[in-house]
């Protein structure tokens, strides 16, 4: 986007161009030339599209829905000072070794998932 912020964009049917749905079928696209030794037809399928606007909003909508099951776990050494801050979670900071002032960090935050487009449920 060419705000430097990146949203998912499941799409719709009426707005396909840059969508989640536009990539699942750009890979049926790689994976049909890939095993048919032939491009994929260039004909436009409403059909193909309405089955990967729907596979795409339910993963976004899934995913929105249970941001709770998922975590990143990120592990930092750090070499100089170091002032940690956390703006949605708890995070613990533990001195590794007094002489060269390293530290390891270690907590928790939420996750957003921003979307772009329209939804079903």
């Amino acid at each position: 986007m060419s705000n430097g912020q990146s949203k998912i964009k499941p799409g719709t049917v009426a707005d396909f161009t840059d969508s989640m749905a536009a990539a699942m079928e750009n890979a049926l696209r790689q994976e049909y030339e890939a095993i048919k030794d032939v491009p994929m037809p260039d004909t436009p399928d409403e059909d193909r599209h309405m089955l990967f606007v729907a596979i795409a909003q339910g993963v976004v909508g899934h995913l929105i829905d249970n941001l709770g099951a998922i975590t990143v776990s990120v592990t930092t050494t750090q070499d100089d000072p170091l002032a940690i801050q956390s703006k949605n979670g708890n995070v613990e900071v533990t001195q590794v070794d007094e002489d060269d002032n390293r530290v390891n960090s270690s907590g928790d935050g939420g996750l957003t998932i921003e979307t772009e487009g329209v939804l079903y449920q």
